[in-house]
């Protein structure tokens, strides 16, 4: 169970809950919790998990000054599914969040933040990423929730400057959300016990840490973006600190789900449900009222989690409840005891056309069902080399009828709480795409894929994944290459990507602007034209589109231009080069009084731009009216 001491005597001292006296001048006294939640972050990628090639202080700080469990159970390795079943304590049989984008948190199921604002607690939620957005329900019971992704979002590695203005409006940096928890911590937390929920985005796709996190890291930039995420955490710790906030707050430290790195042909995550991507650090830190430097062996669920947290505070544990409390492990008086875990992934399924996968988690064994079931004993076999599917059938067959049993028992009086499907809405479609999920449009509007049919295992997919990431890979390079004026290099590396990704609309989208710009125009709109009918709302449609009306307008095709350029802002709505490109189109099209208005609507979207550029901008708008109304 432990390494050290339990300290059982000193917690058998210890207020049966967490409270403690706090400053002077603020009126209310209860223990604060912070709860900070580190997206697609591996247990073993800290150094307190006992990995020797990465530098993170904070986190590690937290776990020396509290209590670390080691092999914790994600639900989903997926981000909004396994972010419901921690803040509901449902998992989703039940809650029925099952993928990113397609699917609101139903407002009946009661959450930690209404369960902490019904106590009188202020709540608030500051996250990193627009797959939390406010409008899939993760906002419910806060009172102060900053799902704000509009500002400009930070690249560092040179082949990904075309990037930048694509991932706007998807994600932010751990400093951004570092600044806006402290701010609404400075102006609640001196004067309310709280509830703050901070969610960092950085080590999700794609690894691209600031220096000098990128120089340190240059070899591993996923541990460079941990890295990075720590300093972060740091700050933010500090700056409680600061705010005499520290003293008395409860912190929980604990990830959604974890990143396949490549182990078992996986890149990222959400198509299996093998151990580096359902395994996740989890930390309570409590210094002078939690023990300090405790390891918790067993085996707990991140669906424990809430029950946890409400149990350590005293407060009520609602109903809905699936998980169990290891407030006794917290507090060091027992161990942790073993838990049968139910894993899934629907992402899978509703966003590739993929077969869905679900299993269970037992103390030895785990099993997958899928068009290809797969079990491993995890005794033997810790990295799951050994499909024992074949020569186990006993156990294979055992666990089937556990899963099943599970998922009736979990899925129990769930009608009530179910989650409802998203609105559809191209513009979310498009960043969830550029965040790398949804690979495939939804059937028939806001109609998804009924599970159980005959799709493919994603076993036999992944490799074809894997391809077009290397090939997105290629596509980086030859633009950079096309920058420093290397034609010929730009398109032997597009070959490459050619024959990695047959079919992959990116390819032919870079490649025909990359000829574009060398002079053959007409080769390079043909080009972006088969981009576009082989994929027309990919992740990068609105830029192809855009790209598209530009070489358009380049050879005088006005209202094919103009057409194009619509077609990106309904892609991406808030894609504002499109939007100026568009007011460029009208102007040349001699079209004056739509040229005025379009950039007008895009001074209006760009408030912050520099006073010389919007001025310039103005007179261009006010000469445009002026030729307007001549025409009238």
């Amino acid at each position: 169970m432990s390494t050290g001491k339990l300290l059982i005597g000193f917690i058998a001292l210890t207020l049966s809950a967490l409270t403690l006296p706090t400053s002077c001048g603020r009126r209310d006294d209860r223990t604060n919790v912070l709860f900070i939640i580190v997206d697609t972050l591996r247990a073993d990628r800290l150094g307190c998990y006992g990995y020797e090639q990465i530098y993170t202080p904070y986190i590690d700080g937290l776990a020396a000054n509290g209590v670390r469990f080691e092999g914790v159970v994600t639900t989903a390795p997926v981000t909004a599914p396994s972010v419901a079943t921690l803040i509901t304590s449902t998992y989703p049989p039940f809650h029925g969040v099952r993928d990113n984008d397609f699917f609101v948190l139903n407002p009946e199921i009661p959450t930690l933040a209404s369960v902490f604002r019904e106590a009188g607690y202020a709540t608030g939620g500051i996250v990193g990423s627009v797959v939390l957005d406010e409008r899939f329900g993760f906002a419910e019971g806060f009172d102060y929730y900053d799902d704000d992704m509009s500002g400009e979002f930070r690249v560092y590695e040179g082949s990904r400057a075309s990037q930048q203005e694509q991932l706007r409006g998807t994600q932010r940096r751990a400093e951004d959300v570092t600044r806006a928890a402290l701010e609404w911590l400075e102006e609640v937390g001196r004067k309310r016990a709280f509830f703050c929920m901070v969610h960092y985005f950085d080590p999700h796709m794609i690894y691209d840490p600031p220096p000098p996190f990128s120089e340190r890291y240059f070899t591993s930039p996923y541990d460079g973006e941990v890295a990075y995420t720590d300093s972060q955490i740091g700050v933010l710790l500090n700056g409680m600190k600061e705010l005499d906030l520290d003293q008395n707050t409860l912190i929980v430290f604990v990830s959604d789900h974890g990143e396949g790195l490549g182990d078992h042909g996986e890149g990222a995550h959400g198509f299996f449900l093998y151990e580096p991507t359902v395994i996740v650090p989890l930390i309570f830190s409590f210094p002078g009222m939690l023990p300090s430097g405790i390891i918790q062996s067993g085996r707990i669920r991140t669906a424990d989690v809430m029950p946890t947290i409400l149990e350590l505070l005293e407060l009520p544990v609602p109903k809905t409840v699936q998980g169990e409390s290891a407030a006794r492990a917290v507090r060091g008086i027992e161990g942790v005891p073993v838990r049968d875990a139910y894993l899934e992934t629907y992402h899978t399924l509703y966003s590739y056309n993929w077969h869905e996968l679900q299993g269970i988690r037992t103390g030895r064994w785990k099993y997958v069902r899928a068009p290809e079931p797969e079990l491993y004993d995890l005794r033997a076999d810790p990295m799951e080399a050994t499909n024992l599917i074949e020569t186990r059938p006993d156990v294979a067959e055992r666990l089937d009828a556990s899963l099943s049993a599970l998922k009736e028992e979990l899925s129990a009086g769930s009608e009530p709480f179910m989650a409802s499907r998203a609105a559809s809405d191209p513009d979310m479609l498009g960043k969830m795409r550029t965040l790398g999920y949804v690979g495939t449009p939804r059937r028939g509007g806001n109609g998804l894929p009924e599970p159980g049919g005959d799709l493919p295992d994603p076993k036999l997919k992944v490799r074809q994944w894997n391809a077009r990431q290397e090939a997105k890979g290629c596509l980086r390079t030859a633009l950079e290459l096309d920058e420093k004026g290397d034609l010929e290099g730009a398109l032997r590396i597009i070959a490459v990507a050619e024959s990695l990704a047959p079919g992959y609309a990116e390819v032919p989208a870079i490649k025909g602007l990359i000829v574009k710009r060398s002079g053959d125009v007409d080769e390079g709109i043909r080009l972006m034209e088969s981009a576009i009918e082989l994929d027309p709302r990919g992740e990068m449609a609105h830029q192809t589109l855009n790209n598209l009306g530009i070489a358009y307008l380049d050879v005088g095709e006005c209202e094919k231009a103009i057409a194009a350029l619509r077609r990106s802002l309904e892609v991406k709505s808030d894609y504002h080069k499109a939007v100026y490109d568009l007011g460029t189109a009208y102007e040349k099209c001699d079209r004056p009084a739509e040229a005025a208005d379009v950039y007008d609507k895009y001074l209006r979207k760009n408030a912050g731009m520099d006073p010389a550029t919007a001025g310039s901008i103005r007179k261009k708008i006010s000469d445009l009216r002026a030729a307007a109304a001549e025409d009238d």
